[in-house]
C-alpha cells in the first residue's frame, strides 16, 4: 500500500467516525427514552453498522465517545449574567437565561442530548442528565443561595428541550404529508 493510499484510508475512517457521531444525536432525538439503536445510527450516518464495531468496538463506546467530544457545557461562570448594583435575582436570571438560550442555539444538540436522557435508564442517559444537574447547580451557585434556583434554570431547559421536540414532531408530519402528495 503506497503512503497516499494510507492517508485516505485514515481520512475516510476518521471523516466515518465523525459521520457516526454525528448520527448518534439523531438517534437520540428519534429514540426517545429508549437505547440507541445501531441500526438507527448506521442509517442516519448513511453508513454500515458493522462499521460501528468496527472503529469503536461496540455502540456503548460509540455513544460515551461521542458524548464526551460533542457534550461540553459552557461553564457557569461564562453564562451567568450578574445582576447590576442595585438589580434583582430575577432580572439576572432572566439575563442568563438569554445567554443560556444563546448557547442551545449554537449547540442544539445539547438539547437533543437532554431529551434522550430524561427517563432513560440507559447509563450514558443517567450520566447526561447528571451533567446537566452539575451544570444548573453551577449556575444556581452563581446566581445565589436561593434553594428554587436549580430547578427553575433546570425546569427552564426542559421547556426548551419541549419546544426543540414539538418543532421536530411538526416538521415530521409536515414531510409525511409532502411525501403522500
Amino acid at each position: 500500500m503506497s503512503g497516499d493510499e494510507d492517508v485516505q484510508r485514515k481520512w475516510h475512517r476518521k471523516a466515518s467516525e465523525e459521520k457516526l457521531r454525528l448520527a448518534v444525536f439523531d438517534a437520540m432525538r428519534e429514540s426517545g427514552a429508549a437505547a440507541v439503536s445501531p441500526t438507527v445510527i448506521a442509517q442516519r450516518a448513511g453508513l454500515n453498522k458493522s462499521l460501528i464495531y468496527r472503529y469503536f468496538g461496540s455502540v456503548d463506546v460509540l455513544v460515551d465517545e461521542t458524548l464526551r467530544k460533542h457534550l461540553i457545557f459552557p461553564r457557569p461562570l461564562d453564562v451567568v449574567v450578574q445582576a447590576v448594583e442595585g438589580g434583582d435575582l430575577a432580572s439576572a436570571i432572566a439575563l442568563t437565561w438569554a445567554k443560556i438560550q444563546r448557547e442551545f442555539r449554537s449547540h442544539p444538540e445539547l438539547l437533543d442530548v437532554l431529551a434522550w436522557s430524561i427517563g432513560n435508564s440507559d447509563q450514558m442517559a443517567v450520566k447526561a442528565l447528571e451533567g446537566y444537574r452539575n451544570f444548573c447547580e453551577g449556575i444556581a451557585r452563581e446566581l445565589g443561595p436561593e434553594p428554587y434556583l436549580v430547578p427553575t434554570i433546570f425546569g427552564l431547559i426542559v421547556m426548551e428541550v419541549d419546544g426543540r421536540s414539538r418543532k421536530h414532531q411538526m416538521m415530521r408530519r409536515t414531510t409525511k404529508k409532502i411525501g403522500r402528495n
